[in-house]
C-alpha cells in the first residue's frame, strides 16, 4: 500500500522529554506487562506541532478538547499553523536526523501548555503508534513549558474532535487496544512452527511432521516450490522434496508460518480491502520480495524466507481490524472505495483512531514475532524509515511500485524509486525482469491467493 508519514510523532515527543530531563513512567499498551490506565480525557494530553515559518511550537492540551489554532494565534499575536501530512513528516524527519532545536528561544521549539491542563497533578499520553503510554507529573512538565503565554486556553471542549485524521479519540483507542486481547491465539500449526523456529536446532523431520499435519498447508508449500522462478527442473511432489531439492529448511519454515498465520483471519471478498484483492497483492508481494532478495549482492542479501514473510504479512493489521472491528471495517472499506485518492491510513484513523500499521505492529510484537516482521508491519508506509531492518522496508516499497504497474498493488505511484533500488544494491533492469518472472507465474500464485481466501 502507498507511502505515509515518516518518523512517528510520539517518538519525537518522547525524545523531547528525554532530552530536557522530564521524568515519566512508560507503560506498554499490549503484551503480558500491559497496563492501560483508565484515565479521564481531561487528564489525557494531546500534542500538536505547529509553525509560523520561523519557529516550531509543540502545544499540549486535553484530549477532551479540540485544538483551536485561531485562539492560539490571537494569544501569540501572529499566525501559527498546524503542520500536517508531508509537511509534518518532513519536519519530524529533519528533527530525527540531527540535534533537537533550542528550547523556548527565537528560532527554536516552544512548548506551550493549555491552561486546562495546568491544574492536573499528573497527565497521561497515549502513543498508540509505538505501543506505549506515558504518565507524567505536571510539575515535571512545567520545567520545559514556555512562559510566553500563561493562563491561556487554546482549545475548546468537544466530545467529537473536529479533525479526526489528527485528533485521535483517546477513549476509543484505549478500548480498541484492549480488544486486541480478543484475538484468537495462533493456530496449532503456527504455534508449533514458531516453537521450532525458536529452537534453532530442530530437525527436518520435525518440520515436515508439523506441516504435513495440515494437508492444505503442505499442498500450498509444494505448489510454491514448483514455481518456475526457483529454476528447479522437474516436478516437486512431496514436502521433503520441497525442502531438500528447492526451498531449504528456513524458507519452508517461514513460508508455512506466514501461510498458517494468514489463514486464521477472514475478510469480506469484495471491495478495495476485500480478501480477494488483498490476498492476491500479499501473495504476489511475497513472491517478488523473495525473488528480489535473491538478486541482492551477497554482502547485504536478505534472508529470502523472511523476505517472503514480510511480503505476505505486511498488511496483517488490515486482517486484524477486519476481524475485531467488523462494522468499522465495513465503513472503512466503503469509504476507501468512494475516496480512492485518499490514503487508507487517513480513513482508518478517522474511523478507528488507529491505523492498520499501528495495529499490525502491536499484534506482531505481542505475539513475539521476528523483529524484522514487527518493524516491516509497522513501517511499511514509511519511505523515510532508517534502522536495522531498513532493507526489508525498502525492498517492499520497490515491490509495491513494481506490482502497481501490473494493477496488483494500490501503491501511491507506479514510478520506481530508483534511489531505493540503488540503495539495496539492485539494478533497474534486473528488477523489471524479476517482476516479469513473477507475473508469468500468475496462475500458480492466483491459486495460492484463492486458497487463502477460502
Amino acid at each position: 500500500m502507498g507511502s505515509g508519514v515518516g518518523v512517528a510523532f510520539s517518538t519525537f515527543f518522547k525524545s523531547i522529554l528525554h532530552a530536557y530531563g522530564v521524568e515519566f513512567t512508560e507503560i506498554p499498551l499490549v503484551g503480558p506487562e500491559s497496563s492501560i490506565p483508565d484515565v479521564p480525557l481531561d487528564h489525557t494530553i494531546k500534542a500538536r506541532l505547529l509553525t509560523n515559518d520561523a519557529d516550531l511550537y509543540l502545544v499540549l492540551y486535553p484530549a477532551s478538547h479540540s485544538f483551536a489554532a485561531e485562539k492560539l494565534s490571537k494569544a501569540m499575536g501572529h499566525e501559527i499553523r498546524p503542520l500536517k501530512g508531508e509537511a509534518l513528516a518532513e519536519v519530524l524527519q529533519g528533527l530525527s536526523n540531527g540535534t533537537l532545536p533550542r528550547l523556548n528561544t527565537p528560532g527554536g521549539l516552544h512548548v506551550l501548555l493549555d491552561e486546562a491542563l495546568s491544574n492536573q497533578t499528573s497527565v497521561y499520553y497515549c502513543a498508540a503508534d509505538t505501543g506505549q503510554g506515558f504518565i507524567l507529573e505536571t510539575d515535571e512538565l512545567q520545567d520545559i513549558i514556555s512562559d510566553e503565554i500563561i493562563g491561556v486556553s487554546f482549545s475548546e471542549p468537544s466530545v467529537t474532535p473536529t479533525d479526526a485524521s489528527v485528533e485521535m479519540p483517546v477513549v476509543s483507542v484505549r478500548e480498541r487496544l484492549k480488544k486486541l486481547y480478543d484475538l484468537p491465539p495462533m493456530s496449532d500449526t503456527a504455534s508449533q512452527i514458531f516453537a521450532l523456529r525458536a529452537k534453532k536446532d530442530f530437525t527436518t523431520d520435525e518440520l515436515s511432521a508439523v506441516v504435513e499435519c495440515d494437508p492444505a498447508l503442505a499442498a500450498q508449500v509444494i505448489r510454491y516450490a514448483n514455481s518456475a522462478f526457483f529454476g528447479h527442473a522437474g516436478s516437486v511432489k512431496t514436502l521433503k522434496d520441497a525442502i531438500f531439492r528447492v526451498l531449504g529448511v528456513s524458507a519452508v519454515m517461514d513460508l508455512a508460518l506466514g501461510l498458517s498465520i494468514g489463514r486464521q483471519f477472514t475478510l469480506p471478498a469484495d471491495g478495495p480491502l476485500g480478501g480477494e484483492r488483498l490476498w492476491r497483492e500479499a501473495t504476489y508481494s511475497a513472491a517478488l520480495m523473495q525473488r528480489l532478495s535473491l538478486l541482492m549482492p551477497s554482502s547485504r542479501r536478505l534472508d529470502f524466507g523472511t523476505a517472503y514473510l514480510v511480503g505476505l504479512l505486511h498488511d496483517f493489521g488490515v486482517f486484524v481490524i477486519a476481524n475485531l472491528f467488523k462494522s468499522d471495517f465495513a465503513k472503512i472499506n466503503r469509504l476507501f472505495k468512494d475516496n480512492p485518492k485518499k490514503h487508507v491510513t487517513q480513513i482508518e484513523r478517522s474511523v478507528l483512531g488507529v491505523t492498520h500499521t499501528e495495529v499490525g505492529g502491536l499484534v506482531m510484537k505481542a505475539w513475539e514475532m521476528p523483529e524484522e516482521l514487527v518493524i516491516a508491519t509497522r513501517e511499511h508506509h514509511n519511505s523515510q524509515y532508517e534502522g536495522k531492518y531498513e532493507d526489508y522496508i525498502n525492498l517492499l516499497l520497490i515491490t509495491e511500485r513494481l506490482l502497481k504497474t501490473h494493477g496488483i498493488s494500490d501503491a501511491a505511484s507506479d514510478e520506481l524509486p530508483l534511489d531505493l533500488i540503488e540503495k539495496v544494491g539492485l539494478l533497474e533492469e534486473d528488477v523489471y525482469l524479476a517482476a516479469d518472472e513473477i507475473i508469468q507465474e500468475g496462475e500458480r500464485l492466483n491459486a495460492i491467493a484463492l486458497q487463502m481466501c477460502a
